[in-house]
């Protein structure tokens, strides 16, 4: 007797004959979510099918801005999507490899690392003691997908065994750094408060003179079978912004990005004017932007106000965004344009704003390069938000992915009857 679900329920049991090659194709739709990616990929890549969620964490902190104690506004900045198959050191050897100790290390072109031994325990990369703040001596730093719980090492030569993992925060200050198995089933748990990791590779019994040669590999679950290193990096100039009421930017896919949040910077390089009646410095020149909605705002130094011609805070300092093309400051320390641009010049004005109505802006479509069967793709930007991944299908498996959803087709078909 076999059991066929449709939609989660047991539908009917009968006895089949035998079903054949009714296998699960992993690449077909697969979708996930998370600030990073790791999983099952196929050779065709991951679609970066959305972005969204608060970009800006911890806006302001509860904290009044001052015009000398700025509040940090920290966006969602990426410029780049690194995506790295099973075996992470696919990066290993790129500019920053950082140290290496005693030995010229080199890979071939299996993607097998080589020492040339020139001294006693020689190694590649550095290892941080806890306390110890990262720097890029120290060889490449790795970020932790979401949902890993160990890291797990293979020698499957045999020939460099004396492998160690180094864990990291989240503002990359060393948790200590502990000793990797080499069999591949063994692992280093992952520490709740890890967010990173980098990876030292050596042979603790080097002899000068020596070359070693090992395949190393190393992963965020069991390994079993040799895959080689990869790595690709793509560039993506990418900013989203919001608002400490939730309003924010998002990433639609397809090379679309809805903005909802205006972004102006003041440095002193703009057209300012002064109005005496109304003891205010009048900022011009900006975009001509849809009308904006002046009563969701949030500015660095200054307190956002809807009416800012109207009243005062208790400091005598507001900022608000009037008019388009004008940032309307007032500040009561300064009467003239020369006092005010020399101290605007040294103390910029972050504003961000809300849009009346959304604008779509267009960038090229995020396709990240990734290998099968296991891909870890993340982004550089240090705000975490959510992103959709959608993992596209190879070409090879499309006439498999119809015949089989076919059949098993008829089959449900065939027991409902």
């Amino acid at each position: 007797m076999h059991e066929i679900k449709v939609n989660g329920q047991v539908k009917k049991k009968k006895k089949l004959a035998e079903i054949k090659d009714l296998k699960e194709i992993a690449y077909d739709g697969l979708e996930a979510k998370g600030p990073s990616y790791a999983g099952i990929c196929s050779d065709k890549g991951i679609r970066v099918r959305s972005i969204k969620g608060k970009s800006i964490q911890n806006l302001g902190g509860g904290v009044t801005p001052t015009p000398e104690n700025p509040i940090e506004i920290e966006s969602f900045e990426m410029t780049k999507f690194e995506s790295l198959g099973r075996n992470i050191i696919g990066d290993f050897f790129n500019d920053r490899l950082g140290t290496f100790y005693r030995c010229v290390p080199s890979v071939d072109a299996t993607g097998a690392i080589v020492m040339e031994v020139t001294g006693h325990d020689p190694y590649i990369c550095e290892i941080a003691n806890k306390g110890i703040k990262y720097d890029g001596n120290r060889g490449r730093l790795y970020k932790i997908p979401d949902g890993a719980t160990g890291i797990y090492c293979k020698s499957f030569d045999g020939s460099i065994t004396t492998n160690l993992v180094t864990f990291y925060d989240e503002t990359k200050v060393s948790l200590n750094f502990f000793s990797l198995p080499v069999d591949g089933e063994r692992y280093v748990g992952i520490p709740s408060e890890a967010r990173y990791i980098s990876i030292r590779i050596g042979k603790s019994d080097g002899v000068a003179g020596q070359t070693y040669k090992d395949r190393i590999m190393v992963s965020f679950s069991p390994i079993k079978e040799w895959i080689p290193p990869f790595y690709s990096e793509m560039a993506a100039k990418l900013t989203l912004r919001s608002l400490p009421d939730g309003t924010c930017d998002e990433y639609l896919g397809d090379g679309k990005i809805l903005r909802r949040v205006a972004h102006v910077v003041i440095n002193g390089t703009e057209t300012i004017g002064y109005s005496t009646s109304g003891k205010r410095f009048e900022v011009k020149g900006f975009p001509n932007q849809a009308q904006t909605n002046r009563t969701n705002a949030f500015c660095n130094r200054l307190d956002p106000d809807e009416s800012p011609i109207a009243g005062f805070n208790k400091d005598n300092t507001i900022c608000g965004y009037q008019r388009n093309e004008t940032v309307y400051i007032i500040m009561r320390q300064f009467e003239n344009v020369g006092d005010f641009k020399n101290w605007i010049t040294n103390h910029p004005i972050v504003y961000e704003y809300q849009l009346a109505e959304p604008v779509i802006e267009t960038i090229d479509p995020i396709l990240i390069e990734t290998k099968a069967p296991y891909g870890y793709c993340t982004n550089d930007s240090k705000i975490d938000t959510e992103i959709e991944y959608e993992i596209l299908a190879n070409c090879d498996y499309a006439a498999d992915i119809i015949d089989i959803k076919k059949r098993l087709a008829s089959v449900e078909k065939a027991l409902l009857e």
